[in-house]
């Protein structure tokens, strides 16, 4: 039996959006291969090695995520900014954007794993696992093959490198060459094609372009019934002040909520909170959730009766979490930035969909009041959904992969 090795991030049970990519593909793999996972502790308390759902996970961490875990743990605030001065300043003065401390945390992990490994799949977010994927080859075992997946972009994403001239004088595309030159096949999702028919078109015969693996059925909350008095409107995720500002999003439901009496639970982090809060305060409608655990987001969206998206003010991705709201088979308002959100197209083939672009000129609260009242408690099942959207189901990428093994 191979024996298949994922290095990630945040994994269970506090998973990253490439967590949950992953993690759909591990479980997928767990059918008929050994999979073991290196990814990251997110906080003091999770174990070193834990079983789960037949995978072995190995977490790692470095002094540095140890301090801030500890200072968030005793709500050391000056610890906290000292900290997030250190990163910025390694950030900009370094070479390139990687941490050395986080591939030889990874290096060591990869190390506690006994058995044989045949396959590593590494991820870009971070790129951190991929090196650590390339010296293990390079050091321990060259007969293993590497299959990096692909998902966030590295050397051109602008949350990375913060400033225009800190992305020119850095050598990320070298880091991204040597990973392209040593790995057996590339996966990436669409937001990658681009750049990488621009950049490193000599690789072209060892990529291949996927989608988002998040197409599951989702789990039903045992004893739940939706015995909502007004509809439930569920927003999951993270708001951001630059890239997904719930500023419009905030408005714009306060004001169709005078229309037509329903609830908006945010259940988000991330520095556009204070927005949420804010408005919180001034509308019956908003209703500030905070932070939560991925099962109580699983269990929101379950209990909702229609789910919101916020589109991206950089349009070159569709947020992973689009496919988790689809899997719901609930209806979708999705909020864009611009008639450039990539997420129009997808949501095209989806019947209970409404999406609304910012400044359109359109009425977008009389849209958004008759989209709430005609779709309101409806949903689709999940064979249907998986025949509109075939390519996001883990088993479609779980096959593809597969004939690189």
């Amino acid at each position: 039996m191979k024996h298949i090795v994922f290095i990630l991030g945040s994994y269970y049970p506090n998973y990253s959006a490439v967590g949950m990519c992953l993690g759909n593909l591990a479980d997928c793999f767990s059918k008929n291969y050994k999979v073991s996972i290196v990814s990251m502790r997110t906080n003091l308390d999770e174990p070193d090695n834990e079983v789960y759902n037949g995978q072995e996970i190995y977490r790692i961490a470095t002094p540095e995520m140890l301090l801030r875990y500890k200072a968030v743990k005793n709500d050391n605030k000056l610890l906290l900014q000292l900290l997030r001065i250190w990163r910025t300043g390694r950030m900009l003065l370094g070479k390139d954007l990687i941490n050395q401390a986080l591939v030889d945390a990874y290096t060591q992990g990869i190390n506690r794993i006994k058995e044989p490994i045949d396959i590593i799949i590494p991820t870009c977010n971070p790129m951190e696992s991929g090196i650590a994927a390339l010296d293990y080859k390079a050091k321990d075992s060259q007969r293993v093959k590497i299959l990096p997946v692909l998902f966030d972009l590295f050397a051109e994403r602008a949350f990375l490198n913060r400033f225009k001239w800190n992305k020119k004088i850095k050598n990320n595309r070298a880091i991204e060459k040597k990973l392209f030159e040593i790995s057996e096949h590339v996966f990436y999702v669409h937001n990658w094609s681009e750049y990488l028919e621009r950049n490193f078109k000599k690789y072209t015969g060892k990529f291949t372009e996927i989608e988002h693996p998040l197409l599951v059925l989702p789990e039903r909350f045992s004893g739940m019934q939706i015995t909502n008095k007004v509809p439930i409107v569920v927003y999951t995720g993270t708001v951001d002040i630059i890239n997904r500002n719930p500023k419009w999003a905030v408005t714009l439901l306060a004001e169709a909520a005078k229309k037509n009496k329903f609830e908006a639970h945010f259940y988000s982090f991330g520095n556009g909170e204070q927005v949420i809060t804010a408005a919180a305060k001034h509308s019956n409608c908003i209703h500030e959730m905070g932070r939560v655990t991925t099962q109580v987001a699983a269990k929101a969206r379950s209990e909702a009766d229609l789910l919101l998206s916020l589109g991206n003010k950089n349009t070159s991705q569709i947020p992973s979490k689009l496919f988790e709201y689809i899997a719901t088979g609930k209806p979708i308002i999705h909020l864009a930035v611009s008639n450039n959100d990539p997420a129009i197209s997808l949501l095209a083939s989806y019947p209970y969909a409404l999406v609304l672009v910012n400044d359109s000129g359109d009425d977008c609260t009389v849209q958004l009041v008759d989209f709430i009242k005609k779709y309101s408690g409806k949903e689709l099942d999940f064979p249907t959904i998986s025949k509109l959207f075939p390519e996001a189901l883990p088993s479609t990428t779980c096959n593809t992969l597969g004939g690189y093994f």
